[in-house]
């Protein structure tokens, strides 16, 4: 893609960052930061009703690795779009003008990327009061970061940095997707890079090819079923044996991890609350559904329908009248932002005297009409 010359960004009060203002142009205005690495910062900026991540390169001492990132990063994902389960690179900006006013420098260039939502190393930190992450999530992330990897290694690439928080869900498309390609390079690139520099040392290549990215997959799933960081087993003399000893300890778990990931499972609260989707499922709302007039039924509707459409365009209202969905409504929305702002709006709200509680739900368990029990 092109470099864009872009216009100076109108002043936004907070944070004050001309570096940002200049780089991002007229057409998107900066709204928050997301994140900082060694090589980069993220903000999240919008244009309109439409949001996305700019991530920028960080300058200083190791400005020169950062720009190197950078440069594979935006190879990688030019040559990777359009997979659903890695992130969609929109454009790339390299601003010609100066760097803060300082002479003779340029501003850093800049990614502006598919804005997801929470990532697995966030929702491994809401986990710890729980055994571990819930076989539906297990399933969903794993199936959907082995797409991304076959999709990657097909087309000769490793990722070579996943982890965690390299994995984040996807609220428009309820999926999780691979970002950060810093690191990544082409299958076989490695070999003759290391083979040239142990040459001169007159020692075997010591390098890493896409087993590197099933392994890694392996020790996030593992960190998910258990709720805990593997690392923070180690660094110590005695990690090997500590290691060993949890791996004989969960034995038996990691055998039918096989079997969970071949199941059909269900969603539990935590999942509905943390995953945002297009569809809200409030309960509590009404006690027996199935017991209302007509007249009665229709008023519910309506008056759900009405207080939802505050938060944005409702798509479709269900209101289950079989038992087993004693106190369900769905709400569905034409996107998931404006169930995102509803589910913040009406948790806790009371409703004809009882406590509303507001979870998402997954859109194709809605549209196939596989309503999950209610939560107790």
């Amino acid at each position: 893609m092109s470099s864009t010359a872009l216009r100076t960004l109108p002043t936004v009060p907070f944070p004050k960052d001309p570096l940002v203002e200049e780089v991002v142009g007229g057409a998107w205005r900066f709204e928050a930061p997301l994140g900082r690495g060694a090589s980069a910062a993220v903000f999240r900026v919008g244009r309109g009703t439409a949001r996305a991540a700019l991530k920028r390169v960080s300058c200083g001492d190791g400005e020169a690795r950062a720009l190197h990132a950078f440069l594979r990063e935006r190879h990688v994902l030019e040559h990777v779009r359009g997979h659903r389960n890695v992130v969609q690179l929109y454009g790339v900006f390299m601003s010609p003008g100066p760097l803060s006013g300082r002479p003779g420098t340029t501003s850093p260039p800049c990614l502006l990327l598919e804005l997801l939502d929470i990532s697995v190393s966030e929702l491994l930190l809401r986990w710890e009061h729980l055994r571990g992450s819930s076989l539906w999530v297990l399933q969903h992330c794993a199936r959907d970061v082995l797409c991304a990897l076959t999709f990657l290694h097909a087309r000769g690439y490793v990722h070579a940095d996943l982890k965690p928080r390299n994995i984040l869900w996807s609220a428009k498309d309820e999926c999780f997707k691979v970002i950060d390609f810093g690191l990544s390079f082409k299958h076989g690139e490695q070999v003759r890079l290391l083979t040239r520099e142990t040459n001169k040392q007159k020692k075997p290549p010591h390098c890493c090819g896409c087993q590197v990215d099933l392994w890694s997959l392996g020790i996030i799933l593992l960190e998910m079923y258990w709720a805990m960081r593997l690392k923070d087993l180690g660094p110590s003399p005695d990690w090997g044996v500590r290691y060993a000893l949890l791996l004989d300890e969960h034995i038996d778990d990691l055998a039918d991890i096989e079997k969970f990931l071949l199941s059909l499972a269900a969603p539990n609260v935590e999942d509905l609350l943390f995953l945002p989707t297009r569809v809200l499922r409030l309960l509590n709302l009404v006690v027996d559904a199935h017991m209302l007039l007509d007249d009665e039924y229709q008023d519910v509707l309506e008056d759900v329908r009405e207080e939802c459409k505050k938060f944005g365009e409702v798509r479709s209202v269900l209101l289950p009248k079989e038992e087993s969905n004693k106190g369900q409504v769905f709400v569905e929305f034409s996107d998931a932002v404006e169930c995102q702002a509803a589910q913040q709006g009406l948790s806790a709200r009371s409703f004809d005297g009882k406590l509303v509680v507001a979870t998402f739900f997954p859109s194709d368990a809605f549209r196939h009409g596989c309503l999950y029990q209610p939560l107790s």
